[in-house]
């Protein structure tokens, strides 16, 4: 068995062993192990080839090791040229310096986004519909709670379950009243009907009333029907709910309509809308209940 006796005149800092047992363990890649490149240790590459991928020079596998041609040797090239330092590949002093700095740079401020493009508010066709199916598929038919339903045809003519005279359509928990300065209510049956709608039209009209001011200055959108109890349209009509309503602009100007329905579309309030002819948009909501 061989054994290195420890020397009795050996200072103790100095070391002696008398054993292989007795020996330290090798140095290992923990933090002493060298990369391959002067006094630098594998751990310390290590760090160097993170910081290099963060700054998106690839040096390939992160295992701190460095060789002349290697990955991190050109990563560090790479990054050497990019930063004015001489481009030797070679991970000196004043490069991991350099390259720290880098690293730790805080990020830039994002570019400020855009304010994104108005959108284009289109003109409706006459006759178009938007969505492009029939109003009872897209809010469902008529002829509902509030007052007035009518009920079937008679020799021609509409049946209508009528009110109580004294019936008031804000007694109807459906209904409310519309009393926005900015719309024009026709109101040609004298009653008020015109005013009377569901919570979901009223709030729809109200944003169409905006986008008509500002569209054109000094004119208001105009209702001519809104709640009906005269059964003046066909027997399935949302009229009879107040969730179908028709409509101007406040100058009669026919030349405006499809732009009106353009903005009713606009306001996404309104869920279907129609160019129903060349005197009136119809735009209709989805019930309440």
């Amino acid at each position: 068995m061989l054994l290195l006796r420890k020397r009795q005149d050996d200072d103790e800092d100095e070391g002696g062993y008398e054993s292989l047992e007795d020996l330290p363990p090798p140095p290992t890649s923990s933090g002493t192990e060298m990369s391959g490149y002067s006094n630098v240790t594998r751990a310390k590459m290590r760090t160097i080839q993170g910081q290099l991928k963060t700054l998106d020079f690839d040096p390939g596998v992160i295992d701190g090791k460095w060789k002349l041609g290697g990955s991190t040797y050109t990563a560090v090239k790479g990054f050497q040229q990019a930063y004015d330092l001489t481009a030797d590949g070679k991970p000196g002093r004043l490069t991991q310096e350099k390259l720290a700095e880098a690293a730790n740079a805080p990020a830039p401020e994002p570019e400020p986004e855009l304010e994104p493009e108005p959108e284009q508010l289109y003109e409706l066709a006459l006759h178009q519909s938007v969505p492009d199916a029939s109003e009872g598929a897209i809010v469902g038919d008529g002829g509902g709670p509030p007052c007035a339903v009518v009920k079937g045809m008679i020799a021609g003519a509409f049946e209508l379950e009528t009110c109580d005279p004294d019936w008031l359509p804000e007694s109807s928990p459906y209904l409310v009243q519309n009393t926005n300065p900015a719309i024009v209510f026709k109101d040609e049956e004298g009653h008020g009907g015109d005013r009377y709608m569901t919570r979901r039209m009223a709030a729809g009209l109200d944003a169409l009333a905006v986008l008509v001011a500002n569209e054109w200055p000094g004119v208001k959108l105009r209702v001519t029907e809104a709640w009906d109890r005269e059964a003046e349209h066909r027997h399935d009509s949302t009229h009879y709910e107040g969730r179908g309503a028709d409509i101007t602009t406040s100058d009669k100007d026919q030349s405006k309509y499809g732009r009106l329905g353009g903005l009713a579309v606009a306001t996404g309030k309104l869920d279907w809308v129609w160019y129903e002819d060349a005197y009136h948009i119809h735009v209709a909501v989805r019930p309440d209940w």
